[in-house]
């Protein structure tokens, strides 16, 4: 979270805002941190299992994708509101907020991802 507060600080310095626990980063579990190449060497049937379905795999002690989509619902009803928003957030909680805010299910491809400190409209 810290580092979306920094974010915002720089892109949008005195307006007021609310801090949304639902936009937390997705929880990896004991994945947290580890490299490709250490989930090859030490779960390469997890690996297998999320290459299969990256939406519905969930880590060990983490969250999946569609876990993410649950815990996001409140904030895609409050967003869907006619009004602007400006959303800081985390990679992959932004994918699955876009997907969702779209219509679009969690699988699709039509989003693409987002790249470190990329800014996007979604209306």
């Amino acid at each position: 979270m810290r580092r979306c507060l920094e974010t915002r600080e720089i892109v949008a310095p005195g307006i007021p805002f609310e801090i949304e626990s639902a936009l937390r980063e997705v929880d990896f579990g004991t994945w947290e941190g580890q490299t490709l190449e250490w989930l090859q060497d030490h779960d390469p049937s997890g690996l297998a299992q999320r290459r299969q379905d990256p939406v519905h795999f969930r880590p060990p002690q983490g969250e999946s994708f569609a876990d993410v989509g649950q815990r996001l619902q409140p904030v895609v009803e409050r967003l869907s509101q006619p009004t602007r928003w400006l959303v800081v957030g985390h990679r992959g909680t932004l994918s699955v907020l876009e997907r969702l805010l779209r219509g679009l299910p969690l699988e699709s491809q039509a989003v693409r991802s987002l790249e470190p400190a990329e800014f996007r409209i979604v209306i």
